[in-house]
């Protein structure tokens, strides 16, 4: 059958079934996840710009740190916490 044709079965949900869709709806969202034309690929210049966020991403809190002066006294890494700033930004990156 069409995708069309689907739209009347209705699909009921959850544990007491208050959830409804139909069952054109389920079958559109689930071919959008599967078929490789909706997909993105990781392509040189995505992992490149993906990297530079992440990059400026995990520098934020050390640049706070200096322009501010809030948290470290004012220094990129801060004495006695280097290690947890270092695992801080390993885990963000």
């Amino acid at each position: 059958p069409s995708m069309q044709d689907l739209r009347p079965y209705v699909m009921y949900l959850n544990k007491d079934d208050s959830l409804r869709t139909t069952a054109y709806v389920f079958l559109r969202g689930f071919s959008k996840s599967t078929l490789s034309i909706f997909r993105l690929e990781a392509t040189t210049p995505r992992i490149v710009y993906s990297v530079a966020v992440a990059i400026v991403w995990i520098l934020i809190p050390g640049v706070v740190r200096v322009t501010v002066g809030a948290d470290g006294g004012g220094q990129f890494f801060p004495r006695d916490q280097e290690w947890q700033a270092i695992a801080s930004m390993l885990v963000s990156f």
